[in-house]
């Protein structure tokens, strides 16, 4: 490709940013300025070397959308070397948004139908990596006619183009399906391996609609030689089989030899697969695939120890009790240093592990946390949360055991799953009322961590801690260390926690306090008296030895009360300057209970106060089921959709909405009249005398300043027969109207007038923001919704190709573009219209060439004639 003296080629400009690896950035603007001129050239060669050059900064991230008309320039020369540059172009940078799509359609159609190979395969090409739905409606009977081509790579192209075609275009599968199939007997091996691509992809998608080819599939596996079309082929069977178990038994000994024969791993591992997808309750191929999948997984190639692994996966989802066996060799792989191999590995282990082996494959997972990075802790934590929370923690008999786990991933630096940890600890304490004491003493140790702490300022961990606050204080009867408890709760990094964080921690240290009061000052007398029930007997002897003691025991229990409450009172103040007002409210009340407490000298008083905080507080907080609101009765007086107050509404109401409410509010108001008792609610809602007269004076107030001030806008009563429709339904102008006011009718209920006053001006607002009601026709030849670009539907494909075809299910006739101009009247020649395409030659045969010279012949002749009548005339007249 010739270049102009001083331009730089696409090697220049390449050497020129290896060279300016500092200031590539630099460089590459300067680059792009200069392409940016010499598109503006109009020397096609200038032109083509800066579109290559700007093809390959696009394929570095470069944006060429702006360049998109000189690539239609570019792809319309006649030279096949521009030609090709162009269209790589356009394949790489055109997408169903592009403006210029529309004017390459015909550009395509011309390249597909040229007696030229190489411009057939460009276009091909090009329209696999850009086709939209426009151009797959209009171009998909010159690529269908394709097939019927002489050569066999054009023939192959064709078939995997239509593929492209089918999925914006679906309405074309079902006319070209036969001719598509007929090419499954094609002398060309590649030709057939194309149409079985094809065949494979559509019964992915929709297996149901392709039952009826199974012996047609059948008899190329068993003819077939090429291990690629073998593939598809095994493909095709994994996806018929699960919907046609007889499949199973025909295809079984295929199978054997092929994956006793082959050596190729990608035929074997498709081989495995179509096994696993619809073979399962065969149990000798299910061994022999697994014989052959154990060498998968032991390779030492890491690509196929990650295929043996995706296969694992597919067989757990099946049989998974037919793969315990590997269940090691998946521990063993999570050390491996390959992130892919992994995490695949996990997934198998997720999926093997039983109720039997739980502990010992959790503590296996989790001796690899210590050494992984961020990324790798946060998949193992997540595989164990996954793992031990399955259908309702139906694997976990020993909850002990997992709170101290879901504690000990608490502590996981980086850890992203603080939410779910929370939830989990939180639940289990919930659910499973004999682990509330574990749950407390376990989650003490995250309260008293100051590590875990501040862990919590940043990331998920905080939700951790809100948890552990919560649980500590719902069930603060379980709390051995009560003022070690205390002064975890008020240690001073919990300022930098989030404030919801913060309102938890206040919130458990009055439950704390009240608990602990509680049970000092007021248990013990519960017991003693129980005790004295029990004996039958009361204090007869060294009654006042007793309550000497008893004295000196209150004020100790009184003491250690005002301790703790001092204690706390001396670090709550740190939540003062918080922003947040539930902190700040919280606070406030846990001070109102102390300074309570401070001034009660009396032990009883510090009793009665206390025991009535304990029944407040200690009311137990059950799990409730989601639907369990669905299941609460409806009550029959409920009403939600009647308004409160009838006699306010909004102007924004429409007519219809307003006569409804007026209408709703007449009723509503004569049954309460008639009715002899009147609820509360209605009794607060009716208007009183006073309140009506208010409403009717200043409803007569703004109609009387509104037509003051808008009087000259009103149609006089004559006028609104003759002009009122025409202006609002026509919107038509009114011209020459005399303007009247209509008289005001003083008799009237104020709340018509209030009507009537909204209603016209809901009126004045629809005159002035709808506009006239526009009625676009469409050509009859215009489908609707065919504007690109278009979301085809998913389901589209889905339709029997088999079935006969209906009436207007064909494909559009395919004519050539204008190749040649006759010089009699410089009228455009066509090709001839065919539909299928039957060879690769274009020509038309003689007797079509012969019908379209006659016709153009007596186009011509009439042209003079039209011509040469008023020359006749103006010699009559001379």
């Amino acid at each position: 490709m010739g270049i102009s003296l001083f331009q730089k080629s696409l090697r220049d400009m390449i050497s020129g940013m290896r060279s300016n690896r500092n200031n590539e950035e630099k460089y590459i603007q300067k680059s792009m300025e200069d392409i940016k001129k010499e598109l503006k050239s109009t020397d096609m060669k200038v032109k083509t070397v800066a579109l290559q050059k700007l093809t390959y900064l696009n394929m570095l991230g470069f944006d060429m959308s702006w360049a998109a008309f000189h690539v239609v320039e570019v792809m319309s020369t006649p030279k096949l070397l521009h030609k090709v540059v162009g269209y790589q172009a356009a394949a790489q940078s055109f997408n169903e948004g592009t403006d210029v799509m529309l004017l390459i359609t015909n550009l395509l159609k011309k390249d597909l139908i040229s007696t030229n190979p190489t411009e057939r395969s460009i276009g091909l090409d090009c329209l696999s990596n850009i086709v939209t739905l426009d151009l797959a409606r209009d171009l998909i009977a010159d690529v269908y006619g394709l097939l019927s081509s002489s050569s066999a790579p054009c023939r192959k192209r064709s078939a995997l183009v239509l593929y492209c075609c089918f999925l914006k275009y679906p309405d074309a599968l079902r006319p070209c399906f036969k001719g598509l199939v007929e090419h499954l007997d094609d002398h060309e091996q590649s030709v057939v391996c194309s149409v079985v691509s094809v065949l494979c992809e559509l019964v992915i998608k929709h297996p149901h609609n392709y039952l009826e080819m199974a012996p047609l599939f059948y008899r190329l596996l068993l003819n077939s030689t090429n291990n690629w079309m073998t593939m598809k082929l095994l493909k095709i069977f994994g996806a018929l089989t699960p919907l046609e178990p007889r499949l199973t038994k025909k295809i079984v000994e295929p199978l054997k030899n092929i994956m006793s024969s082959t050596m190729a791993k990608s035929l074997l591992f498709d081989c495995i697969t179509t096994v696993c997808s619809g073979m399962t309750s065969n149990e000798e191929i299910v061994e022999m695939a697994l014989g052959h999948l154990k060498d998968f997984v032991l390779d030492s190639d890491p690509n196929l120890k990650y295929l043996g692994f995706k296969a694992l996966e597919q067989f757990v989802k099946h049989i998974p009790e037919t793969v315990l066996r590997f269940g090691n060799a998946a521990l063993m792989c999570l050390s491996t240093a390959d992130p892919t191999i992994r995490s695949s590995a996990l997934r198998v282990i997720s999926g093997l592990v039983s109720k039997k082996d739980l502990k010992e494959v959790i503590v296996r997972v989790l001796e690899h946390i210590p050494s992984a990075d961020t990324a790798y802790r946060n998949e193992l934590s997540e595989v164990v949360l996954s793992i031990c929370c399955r259908d309702k923690y139906s694997l976990v008999s020993d909850f002990s055991w997992y709170l101290n786990i879901l504690v000990e991933l608490a502590r996981v630096p980086g850890s992203v799953h603080g939410k779910t940890i929370a939830f989990q600890i939180t639940d289990i304490a919930c659910r499973v009322e004999a682990m509330r004491d574990d749950a407390v003493q376990a989650v003490r140790s995250l309260l008293i961590d100051p590590f875990v702490v501040e862990m919590g300022k940043s990331g998920s961990i905080g939700e951790v801690l809100k948890a552990t606050a919560w649980i500590t204080g719902e069930y603060a009867s379980f709390v051995e260390h009560p003022k070690e408890t205390i002064e975890a709760l008020l240690q001073p990094g919990i300022l930098k926690l989030p404030c919801s964080v913060q309102a938890m921690y206040i919130q458990a240290i009055l439950k704390v306090f009240v608990h602990i009061t509680n049970d000092l000052v007021c248990d013990d007398d519960a017991d003693e008296a129980s005790q004295s029930e029990k004996d039958g007997s009361t204090w007869v002897e060294g009654e006042d030895d007793a309550e000497e003691d008893n004295g000196d025991e209150e004020l100790d229990k009184l003491g250690v009360v005002n301790e703790l409450s001092d204690l706390i009172l001396a670090h709550v103040d740190q939540y003062s300057d918080t922003p947040d007002p539930e902190v700040v409210e919280r606070m406030s009340q846990l001070k109102a209970v102390l300074d309570l407490q401070k001034g009660m000298d009396d032990i009883k008083d510090v009793k009665d106060l206390f025991s009535k905080l304990h029944g407040i507080i200690s009311e137990e907080l059950q799990p409730i089921s989601g639907k369990a609101q669905k299941k609460v009765p409806l009550p029959e007086d409920l009403q939600v959709i009647d308004p409160i107050m009838e006699e306010f509404f909004d102007e924004e109401f429409d007519l219809q909405q307003a006569e409804e409410d007026v209408e709703v509010a007449d009723n509503q108001a004569a049954s309460v009249t008639s009715s002899r008792g009147m609820d509360a609610a209605q009794a607060l809602t009716e208007a009183t005398e006073e309140q009506k007269k208010f409403a009717d004076e200043t409803a007569k107030n703004q109609l009387k300043q509104h037509r003051e001030k808008h009087g000259v806008f009103y149609l006089s009563s004559d006028d609104k027969q003759g002009a009122g429709d025409m202006g609002e339904d026509d919107g038509g102008e009114v011209e020459n109207v005399s303007v009247q006011e209509p008289p005001v009718d003083v008799s009237e209920d104020s709340a018509t007038k209030v009507d009537a006053l909204t209603s016209y001006r809901r009126k004045k607002k629809k005159k002035k923001k709808q506009p006239t009601d526009l009625v676009v026709k469409q050509d009859e030849d215009v489908n609707e919704g065919v504007d690109s670009p278009v979301k085809i539907n998913k389901n589209a494909l889905d339709v029997n190709p088999l079935a006969p075809l209906e009436d207007g299910e064909e494909l559009p006739s395919v004519e050539a573009y204008p190749t040649s101009y006759s010089n009699e009247g410089d009228m455009p020649t066509y090709e001839t219209s065919y539909e299928p395409v039957h060879s690769q030659n274009t020509e038309a045969p003689p007797a079509e060439k012969q019908k379209h010279k006659s016709r153009r012949r007596r186009k011509h002749k009439s042209r003079k004639e039209k011509e040469g009548a008023p020359q006749e005339a103006t010699a009559a007249e001379t």
